[in-house]
């Protein structure tokens, strides 16, 4: 991690204008995403030519004056700074069992993000009306520990419901629905050590606002390599993101499964007679 990084990024982190409140991927996922965009970067700047100049393989170069030759410098700092920002934040969350509540705060994103990929297959249902409950309920951001644990329970007993579909889903494992449970115990049960909110506002505050800036440099990048090499499909899939390629996968394979089902066989009315 590195303090200078935060530092450095916070000015321009706090002029941004639309700051993301959640994050698709988990910040976990999202800072393991962008140390491989910036190694992209880096690796796939310069065009390959031969000994006449003549062009063998594009580089991000080539996408001209909106993407910077020091985007992947500007991505690996701002890796950093998240990381460091997030860190202070949890800790800002909760000084006691640290460990306890960056584990949950985990386990909360694995869970929710197997429910929306199981969940999210273009039918409405009641299944997709439970999950939209629960979003509803705990969209105001509120970062006590209790709320976590309130969160935690709500989403862990969605999950058990739908144990059997998220089961392996993603690399989902399954096993996190009792580790959840036994975690927003383990919060609810805590020693309680008095902390002020606005200061936990202020650190939630600031590590959305690095990591939108995270967010929005990897998009540019991805959004170049799609165009740089449109004509070299293979160097442009290294570019995509991981996470929302096994989610796109897990929603497929779930349509197929629905489609091959046999269609259930109506239920013939009673006839009424007079």
């Amino acid at each position: 991690m590195s303090r200078e990084s935060l530092e450095k990024w916070l000015p321009v982190a706090s002029a941004v204008s639309q700051v993301r409140t959640s994050f698709n991927p988990p910040v976990r996922v999202l800072l393991g995403e962008a140390v491989d965009i910036a190694r992209f970067a880096l690796a796939y700047w310069e065009p390959v030519k031969d000994a006449a100049g003549s062009v063998l393989r594009p580089g991000l170069a080539q996408a001209g004056a909106k993407l910077s030759s020091s985007i992947g410098t500007e991505i690996l700092e701002l890796h950093e700074a998240v990381q460091t920002a997030h860190t202070e934040y949890l800790l800002t969350v909760a000084p006691v069992q640290t460990d306890v509540r960056a584990r949950a705060e985990f386990v909360l994103s694995e869970i929710k993000s197997a429910l929306e990929w199981w969940l999210d297959d273009g039918i409405d249902d009641d299944r997709d009306r439970q999950l939209e409950s629960l979003k509803s309920e705990h969209a105001d951001g509120s970062a006590s520990a209790d709320a976590i644990a309130s969160e935690l329970a709500d989403y862990t007993a969605l999950a058990r419901q739908e144990s059997k579909g998220l089961e392996g889903l993603g690399g989902f494992d399954v096993s996190m629905i009792a580790e959840g449970e036994n975690l927003a115990r383990q919060l609810r049960e805590r020693p309680t050590t008095q902390t002020s909110p606005e200061n936990t506002r202020r650190a939630l505050d600031i590590r959305n606002r690095v990591a939108t800036l995270l967010v929005d440099k990897m998009s540019l990048v991805r959004a170049g390599a799609r165009f740089v090499f449109r004509n070299q499909p293979e160097i442009a899939r290294l570019s995509t993101s991981t996470f929302e390629r096994r989610r796109r996968r897990a929603q497929r394979a779930k349509a197929s499964t629905q489609e091959s089902a046999p269609a259930p066989v109506p239920t013939p009315n009673p006839t009424n007679h007079a």
